[in-house]
C-alpha cells in the first residue's frame, strides 16, 4: 500500500525546469527585482532555490544570480513576464530622467 502511495505521489509531481536570472543594480533595485521574480516563479508553481551575490568594487553595484525551478514548459512565460517587468522599470526611469532634463533645460534656457 505504501509503495502504491509513493508511486502515485511521484506521478503527480510535474517535471521541473531549472533556470536562473542575473540581477544587477543597487541594493534597493535588486531587492525589488528579486521580490518580483520570486512572486512570478511562485505564481507559476515554482520555487526559488538560492542565489549568489557579488559586489563590483568599481561601481558599488550588486550582482545577484538567482536560481529557480518551474514546471516544464513554463520557463519562457516566466522569463517573458519578468523581462517585461524589468523593461517597464527601465522605461519609467528613462522617462523620469528625460522629464528632469527637459525641466532643467527649460529653467536654464529661460
Amino acid at each position: 500500500m505504501l509503495l502504491l502511495l509513493q508511486a502515485n505521489q511521484q506521478q503527480s509531481k510535474p517535471k521541473m525546469s531549472n533556470s536562473f536570472e542575473y540581477l544587477q543594480g543597487s541594493i534597493a533595485e535588486i531587492q525589488h527585482k528579486y521580490e518580483i521574480l520570486s512572486d512570478i516563479v511562485t505564481e507559476y508553481g515554482g520555487k526559488v532555490h538560492g542565489s549568489q551575490r557579488d559586489r563590483d568594487p568599481k561601481t558599488g553595484l550588486i550582482d545577484l544570480l538567482v536560481y529557480y525551478e518551474i514546471p516544464l514548459g513554463q520557463r519562457d512565460e516566466v522569463k517573458r513576464k519578468f523581462n517585461d517587468f524589468v523593461l517597464s522599470i527601465i522605461t519609467r526611469t528613462i522617462s523620469r530622467q528625460l522629464t528632469i532634463f527637459i525641466y532643467s533645460f527649460d529653467i536654464l534656457g529661460s
